[in-house]
């Protein structure tokens, strides 16, 4: 092809016809050009499809990912639970002088809400691929990209909040060190352990009388209602919002 047009263009020097010439040239420029654009149009088509391809990877690894995350936050609800019943029992056998608590009820239920703590872990493998290899720019919808964008200080922020929850926690337990004995409360929690009982005959159950003791328990208490009931199930209720956004964007692309 190039080689007709190179003949065809010295004809037309060698024959002296100059306007000639210089018509076919520009027209032969502006036929480079179109081509140039028409390749230049199919290479940008061919990598905006490639993106898109890409972005609906990342939206289903995503909502997979949230949906986990649910569920981690569906297992956890239960722990906080068990959590609060123990503080709640506690609480209600709090008083200055009279304590009508065994010592095995008050070892399960110190065991029940302060033995373990507990944090949110959420998987976030996709969501960290996605923002540190600096591909958050393919999610066209705004507002997911948003979201994405401050989702580690939405968790962070819960953090927090945990953090407070374990040295309440710590707290209650340092009562228990400070003011009883706890060896006797691992040997009524963890026979196995092979401590024994101890020697020393205060009962556990007589930091039921301390105000401290109560003041401890029920900001624990506080903090976990809070955890339970607030900030927990917002966090749900944003990542539902983000798996419902996401199928709505992989529902449209299907339909293209």
């Amino acid at each position: 092809m190039l080689r007709i047009f190179r003949r065809i263009r010295q004809k037309l020097f060698t024959d002296g016809s100059f306007s000639r010439y210089l018509l076919y040239a520009i027209g032969e420029i502006l036929l480079v050009v179109l081509g140039i654009l028409i390749a230049l149009k199919i290479n940008n088509a061919n990598q905006e499809h490639k993106d898109a391809l890409l972005e609906q990877q990342y939206l289903i690894g995503l909502q997979d990912e949230f949906e986990v995350n649910i569920n981690k936050l569906l297992i956890l609800d239960t722990l906080l639970s068990v959590q609060l019943e123990a503080a709640q029992d506690l609480m209600q056998h709090m008083h200055p002088e009279n304590v009508r608590v065994d010592e095995s009820l008050f070892s399960k239920l110190l065991a029940d809400g302060f033995k373990d703590t507990h944090a949110y872990l959420p998987s976030s493998g996709v969501l960290n691929d996605l923002i540190n290899s600096g591909q958050l720019g393919l999610i066209k919808n705004k507002k997911l990209r948003r979201i994405f964008a401050d989702w580690d200080a939405q968790i962070s922020y819960v953090k927090e909040i945990e953090d407070e929850s374990k040295m309440a926690s710590f707290q209650v337990v340092e009562l228990l060190r400070q003011h009883g004995s706890f060896r006797q409360q691992m040997h009524n929690e963890f026979k196995a352990l092979g401590t024994g009982p101890s020697s020393f005959k205060q009962s556990n159950a007589s930091l039921l009388n301390m105000e401290i003791f109560e003041s401890s328990v029920v900001y624990f208490a506080g903090i976990n209602w809070r955890l339970k009931n607030v900030f927990y199930p917002e966090l749900k209720d944003k990542m539902k919002h983000v798996i419902e956004i996401i199928e709505s964007e992989t529902q449209a692309s299907n339909s293209i």
